[in-house]
């Protein structure tokens, strides 16, 4: 037991886990372009992705609002996706 919690350890030390060994889903690269129109919508090949609605309005008195809506989508695992 203490090999098998040693082995472990020391991968994840070494930054490589054995849960996210095989990962399904596409690496984020750093740097990477943002390509329009085609990155606009979801990337179905990413597992989580979110948007962001911000904005200003003006009160009943004047005065400024700020609001932030974030909108979060996480997908499953390829295996069990359904298409729509």
């Amino acid at each position: 037991m203490w090999r098998r919690m040693a082995a472990w350890l020391s991968l994840v030390c070494l930054g490589v886990s054995p849960l996210y060994a095989a990962s399904p889903y596409a690496p984020v690269v750093p740097g990477k372009p943002l390509v329009f129109p085609a990155d606009y919508g979801s990337h179905p090949e990413f597992r989580t992705e979110w948007w962001y609605v911000t904005g200003w309005l003006t009160t009943s008195d004047g005065q400024p609002l700020g609001f932030q809506i974030t909108l979060p989508r996480t997908i499953p695992a390829p295996s069990v996706r359904t298409s729509s």
